[in-house]
């Protein structure tokens, strides 16, 4: 009899052990679910904040993929983002990104050229070290923007492509762009 005790009292054990360990992971689940919602409100209340139709919908497109993937590309082409906006996205992505949370994989605000170069700055400024595809097309962007851009990709640790051709740089300015994409490999620098 004192066997099947032992058994049972060992089966009974493992059972509590794997319940114990089970609602732990689920705990853990939870908990990093609730972060990374918490990560991101402020980019999804920033990009709403804007009013404009492209930033909407990438706020619902990334509010509604999060429940699945914590890793998101954000594309603003043609959002009419002004300077303004670029401010205010670029703290908004700061803080999303930070801690781990949410990565950003890709973000590309091309065809905005009232995003000037303040807002171009500090948007490049706020992007991740693990930023796979970057874009900044058609954005009227000048010296001051390019040295931001230099500076990131200085940075970057997994930039794969970056696009920011179209762009009112100097000549100068194109050769280090250029001579910074040489430092990244596998990296596709389009200028």
């Amino acid at each position: 009899m004192k066997p099947l005790r032992r058994a049972l009292a060992s089966s009974v054990a493992a059972a509590l052990f794997g319940v114990f360990f089970s609602s732990r992971s689920s705990f853990a689940s939870n908990m990093s679910q609730a972060a990374g919602i918490h990560a991101i409100q402020p980019l999804l209340t920033a990009l709403r904040a804007t009013q404009l139709p492209v930033c909407v919908e990438a706020a619902e497109r990334l509010s509604a993929s999060f429940a699945h993937t914590h890793v998101a590309d954000l594309a603003l082409r043609s959002a009419k983002l002004d300077s303004a906006h670029a401010l205010a996205l670029a703290a908004a992505i700061r803080h999303a990104t930070q801690g781990g949370a949410f990565q950003l994989r890709g973000f590309s605000a091309s065809y905005n050229p009232q995003i000037g170069s303040t807002g171009a700055a500090a948007i490049v400024a706020a992007m991740p070290d693990n930023l796979a595809e970057f874009g900044l097309v058609g954005c009227a962007l000048d010296d001051v923007a390019g040295d931001a851009i230099v500076e990131f990709m200085a940075r970057a640790t997994t930039l794969r492509v970056i696009c920011v051709e179209e762009n009112t740089f100097s000549t100068a300015m194109v050769a280090r762009i250029t001579q910074a994409g040489r430092l990244l490999p596998g990296c596709l620098v389009v200028v």
